[in-house]
């Protein structure tokens, strides 16, 4: 039966077939065309955006047809349905017998896991089985490893009438590049994952800014509290891997720049304090380069040395935090270890006291990648007694003014090997006391990244088998836990000079927040806001970096619902998009409204259309790209033409839009990116 036999039956109807090879457009096309063995019509079915999912594959039957279509022993695994039909062009609806309108299609892609050979446990880019959303209809969960689908009218890319794919193929014309066109796939019937709130975006203080405390002045800037809370609300981890070389000392003295910032402040609110005496924050920015220096010859020789750190450490610490909207999770010392290798709490204990008696409200965390304490101290910890670490440090925590407080850990680093065995003997023993698991993650080798390797798909790519470790591990330990990102940026070992504090860094950075989004990372939390190395958001002038400023427009742009988006058309790796709800927040946006944002990894624009039902939605435009004359590899960047910069040492500029008319493609152009709001769209799933 051929869909043109299919749709003289002159009923409502949905038509799915087999097609062997999606990204063959001729293979497509033959069977659109030609009589297909196993096509299946359902009649009297609706098109209406929001029940189409409800309609398509459910029962045993269609189960067994879709079984029976796999081409078993083969590496292909996937079956993708092709659903078309006539929908009414104004209103939209349930289809009429003679009601004329605009042909429409929906794709779904359903992969089989094995005993299907050749079938992957997981297809990249979705989450982990277990923690999919459960499937439209009644497909057998013990069956499907993926299910990815998105709903919509493909306009871009496909005549409108014909219903036929227009395919951009780059190159010139008339001596003008030509640019090429994408449909966009989007899911909007429902919500795929949620994100850990208005704190899905985080980002840290390292633990080696207290090496010498002198510097932990800096977070008296007026200046860095301002662009602290321009990220806010969200946590404020201080960690890394000096967490486990510090030691607190309630007799220390304050240095004498902590003092004299201090007494600067006289007796008024301190977070409307003034700024750090200028000689004092002169001294220490020009003193800066050369601790930097000093920080990463410990790190590389991996000889590090213990550091004391007073109570006014940290109280700027906490006063930074505070006053910036910022939730504190500090890191304790895991280091401290008695002659049988158990965990030496005695200064812990110490700590929470000061904190206890000062009222501060923080939550905690016990170590930095226990996974290499081998490596940094010559002491092995396994996986069973850190997970009794973190037991006696709870019940330490029960016992004090921070019962109610959280307790995050273990923050293993990447999930290899061993690391993996640690973090399950870890969950089995201790996971019980956590509020959530902490993991650690970075693309690269800071000392040898490439330009190349920022922009490269596969690299980016690689975040996904690490996210799916471990959710996998989580699953088979404490299946309820929630899972972050504890730890992460674009190059490890302080990042990639000239590269992780310029534009080339973001296209790691979104695609991350997207990739986090969509697979259930509940917080991400960036390496870091200001400090040592390459990968900071502020710099050491107090100047705000592109992560900065992408990091502020997915805040003020990006609401918590994740919905599914997709790219039809060759090499969609190259052009990577992500749909949420639009954060309401905003005093531009309300409930209903979507956030589309996208990366472009091609050297031509890219243009996407939105589906047929938005397609008449005015749409806000906010392109970020490079200013100035040093391209990829530049500090700054332009926000729709205007370059970003703040007004003053106390205000933000504002994040203007560009409005789209309705109708209007999508534009990227070549290695860029961006955030698309689509206003009014009055999505269900976002109201």
């Amino acid at each position: 039966m051929s869909f043109g036999e299919c749709s003289k039956q002159g009923k409502p109807h949905l038509c799915f077939h087999r097609v062997y090879n999606r990204a063959d457009e001729a293979n497509m096309e033959q069977y659109n065309t030609n009589n297909v063995a196993k096509v299946r019509c359902l009649g009297n079915s609706s098109l209406a955006r929001e029940h189409m999912v409800n309609q398509l594959l459910v029962g045993s039957s269609d189960r067994q047809v879709l079984r029976n279509q796999m081409r078993r022993g083969s590496n292909e695994c996937s079956l993708e349905v092709l659903v078309e039909g006539q929908r009414p062009g104004a209103t939209g609806g349930d289809l009429e017998e003679g009601t004329a309108g605009v042909l429409t299609s929906a794709h779904w892609t359903v992969s089989f896991r094995k005993p299907d050979p050749g079938c992957p446990a997981l297809l990249p880019g979705l989450p982990p089985r277990a923690s999919l959303p459960r499937p439209p209809g009644r497909l057998d969960p013990g069956h499907v490893c993926t299910l990815q689908m998105g709903v919509g009218d493909f306009i871009s890319g496909r005549d409108r009438h014909r219903g036929e794919s227009v395919q951009g193929s780059g190159g010139r014309r008339g001596g003008e590049e030509r640019e090429q066109w994408e449909g966009c796939r989007a899911r909007v019937g429902g919500i795929q994952a949620a994100v850990g709130g208005s704190r899905f975006l985080s980002f840290t203080i390292d633990a080696n800014l207290a090496t010498d405390p002198r510097f932990l002045t800096f977070l008296g800037s007026p200046k860095l509290r301002t662009l602290a809370r321009g990220l806010s609300p969200a946590y404020l981890r201080f960690g890394g891997t000096k967490t486990d070389f510090l030691i607190f000392d309630p007799k220390k003295e304050p240095t004498f720049e902590e003092k004299s910032y201090w007494q600067s402040q006289g007796n008024q609110d301190i977070c409307k304090s003034g700024s750090i005496p200028s000689d004092v924050e002169k001294r220490l920015q020009l003193e800066w380069p050369f601790q930097e220096q000093l920080l990463f010859r410990e790190q590389y020789q991996k000889k590090f040395k213990n550091s004391t750190y007073s109570r006014s450490s940290v109280d700027m610490l906490y006063s930074f935090a505070n006053c910036s909207g910022l939730d504190l999770i500090f890191g304790l010392n895991a280091l401290l270890r008695t002659a049988d290798l158990h965990w030496n709490s005695s200064n812990a204990q110490v700590l929470l006291d000061y904190c206890s008696s000062k009222g501060y409200n923080i939550s905690w965390e016990l170590g930095n990648e226990p996974n290499s304490f081998r490596k940094k101290a010559g002491i092995f910890i396994d996986g069973l007694q850190l997970g009794e670490d973190f037991i006696e440090l709870h019940k330490l925590l029960g016992k004090s003014a921070f019962k109610n407080a959280k307790l995050y850990g273990p923050d293993v680093g990447q999930p290899r090997g061993k690391t993996v065995k640690m973090l399950k003997s870890f969950l089995k023993a201790g996971g019980e006391v956590i509020d959530s698991v902490t993991w650690h993650h970075y693309y690269l080798n800071g000392r040898i990244a490439t330009k190349e390797d920022f922009l490269n798909p596969d690299v980016l790519d690689t975040f996904i088998l690490s996210v799916q470790k471990i959710f996998q591990v989580v699953e088979e330990t404490r299946p309820h836990k929630k899972v972050w990102l504890g730890e992460t940026s674009s190059a490890y070992g302080g990042g990639a000079p000239l590269l992780s504090n310029t534009f080339a860094a973001g296209f790691m950075w979104l695609d991350k927040l997207g990739l986090s989004a969509r697979m259930g990372i509940e917080v991400v939390m960036r390496q870091v806001f200001f400090g040592a190395g390459n990968y900071h958001l502020v710099d050491e002038n107090f100047e705000p970096l592109p992560d900065y400023w992408l990091s502020l427009l997915f805040k003020k742009l990006v609401g918590t619902n994740v919905l599914m988006a997709s790219v039809k058309g060759p090499d969609r790796s190259k052009l990577r998009v992500y749909l949420h709800c639009t954060n309401i927040n905003h005093p531009r946006y309300k409930e209903g409204d979507l956030t589309l944002y996208a990366l472009n990894l091609h050297n031509v624009t890219k243009r996407l259309q939105l589906p047929y039902h938005l397609f008449d939605k005015q749409v806000d435009k906010y392109l970020i790209k490079p200013s100035g004359p040093d391209g990829l590899l530049s500090k700054s960047v332009q926000l729709n033409g205007q370059t970003l910069k703040m007004v003053d040492n106390q205000t933000l500029p504002a994040l203007t839009e560009k409005p789209l008319r309705p109708g209007s493609s999508l534009g990227l152009p070549a290695f860029s990116y961006g955030f698309f709001v689509i206003r009014n769209a009055k999505v269900a799933a976002c109201i």
